[in-house]
């Protein structure tokens, strides 16, 4: 299980506030991602439910961040893998293992969606996002959840199926979360990609070729140097 991800306490904005600011900061910026294992996959979830957490976007911002590195990092280490991120009900039977829609959701998008190395986000947590990014309210934790919910809205892209993936090329993504690893990571990520559609198309393999297809696509849609 991974514990809690605890907010940097060397932030030069934390800095700048007061003692009790500092706190409010800590619990605002805390979010939880823990990790269980299931079939031969991994399983990442966090709690959004309000009572228990300040800024649930926080948790929602470092899903995207994390699942959206681990996709575009197995491509650069030549390890594909392909996964889903929805919102739903969930109860967690013992500690890290969790039960409810959240798991049969976010299974169905990966297993009958997703199909080749991508993120698919699902309907719900699209329009959880939307709501969170037109609340209005100017109190402290409503402006903070909506400032995530636009920063997560920015690193999502519509695929060709009318899916919303998560666009881990997209400028968004390269400014909160791989900055100067972005250019190394495309470049070897996309070697991959071409490698591996040239092999499926040596040995026929459609299914597998056209999978490699959508990808090279989506790299060569978004070179490092676009904006």
């Amino acid at each position: 299980m991974m514990g809690a991800s605890n907010p940097d306490p060397n932030s030069d904005l934390r800095a700048t506030l007061s003692p009790s600011e500092q706190t409010e900061w800590d619990e605002m910026m805390r979010a939880t991602i823990t990790t269980q294992r299931w079939s031969d996959g991994l399983l990442l979830f966090t709690s959004i439910a309000e009572e228990l957490v300040k800024c649930p976007l926080n948790g929602i911002f470092r899903m995207l961040a994390l699942t959206g590195a681990l996709c575009f990092m197995g491509l650069a280490s030549k390890q594909p893998l392909r996964g889903a991120v929805e919102v739903a009900w969930g109860v967690e039977l013992q500690p890290g293992e969790l039960y409810g829609a959240a798991v049969a959701r976010a299974y169905e998008l990966e297993s009958e969606v997703a199909d080749y190395p991508r993120i698919v986000v699902g309907p719900y947590l699209v329009h959880y996002l939307e709501l969170h990014s037109k609340n209005t309210s100017e109190e402290r934790h409503a402006k903070v959840n909506r400032a995530l919910a636009s920063l997560c809205q920015d690193m999502l892209v519509l695929d060709a199926d009318g899916h919303w993936i998560l666009h881990y090329l997209g400028p968004a993504f390269r400014t909160a979360i791989t900055e100067s690893s972005h250019d190394q990571l495309y470049s070897l990520a996309s070697a991959f990609v071409d490698s591996q559609l040239l092999e499926h198309q040596r040995t026929q393999n459609t299914k597998l070729a056209f999978r490699y297809v959508h990808l090279e696509q989506y790299f060569e849609a978004h070179p490092p140097g676009l904006t």
